[in-house]
């Protein structure tokens, strides 16, 4: 008989999450807040850790909180905020300015290190020139179909309370990102159903070597392979699998 837990969950969907010769369906309680798993094994058990789900606002989009605390003085922010989105060849973003900015910046986006493109400057609550309070869609495509970092850096202006420098910035970042689709992983690892990635980690342990592995799913990311992070595996041996997910139902 398939064993049944509960953990913490406020997505609200039905979902499930396969690995080779183990699946693992949850189904949603939204009465009691709760979630129950029910796991079909085939082989040798694997052993999954899993944290409550969550969705962000948006339906089809993911969205970043991008604060950032600069250690330079001047007007360009030395610390850039990135992050990693796996597409086919579809890469937009649009940055909103939050509430607590009280001057104006604008933005230098590169992906992969390349290029960057400059945004203009935008406003803030109470700007006299009443400037955007966003970049509008920005598409930094096509891409090569994978995972490609993204990196935003801020560059200030005087005006507002900026007497000089950015100390500070922050907002949020909208990603349009088209997924590719799963394709059959040929070694140790599992894929996501009815849900992609926000961010993650997964933990792979060959449990007769000892050998342990750790990498972060990116945003968007719907699959995982350990092997191909490192993982030394041979027939027979105990593969041991922890996940810790946020992410969106579809």
């Amino acid at each position: 008989m398939p064993k049944s837990t509960y953990v913490a969950v406020d997505n609200g969907r039905n979902g499930a999450l396969n690995f080779r010769n183990f699946d693992l369906e949850f189904k949603v309680d939204n009465m009691n807040n709760k979630i129950q798993l029910k796991s079909r094994l085939g082989g040798t058990m694997l052993a999954l850790g899993l944290l409550a789900l969550s969705a962000p606002s948006m339906a089809d989009e993911s969205i970043l909180d991008a604060t950032t605390y600069c250690t330079s003085t001047g007007q360009i922010c030395d610390q850039p905020f990135t992050f990693d989105v796996t597409t086919d060849t579809t890469l937009k973003i649009q940055y909103t300015v939050p509430e607590t900015h009280c001057s104006s910046i604008r933005l230098n986006i590169s992906v992969d290190g390349g290029l960057p493109i400059t945004t203009d400057f935008l406003g803030w609550n109470g700007d006299e020139d009443v400037r955007p309070l966003d970049t509008g869609v920005i598409d930094l495509g096509p891409v090569s179909a994978g995972t490609h970092q993204v990196s935003l850096q801020a560059e200030g202006t005087e005006g507002g309370c900026n007497v000089g420098g950015v100390a500070s910035w922050g907002g949020a970042v909208q990603i349009f990102a088209a997924v590719p689709p799963t394709a059959a992983l040929p070694g140790i690892g599992g894929t996501l159903t009815n849900m992609s990635s926000i961010k993650g980690m997964v933990n792979c342990q060959n449990m007769k070597t000892k050998q342990k592995i750790n990498f972060p799913l990116p945003v968007g990311a719907r699959s995982w392979d350990c092997e191909s992070e490192g993982l030394v595996v041979k027939p027979g041996n105990i593969v041991k699998q922890t996940i810790s997910v946020t992410g969106r139902t579809d």
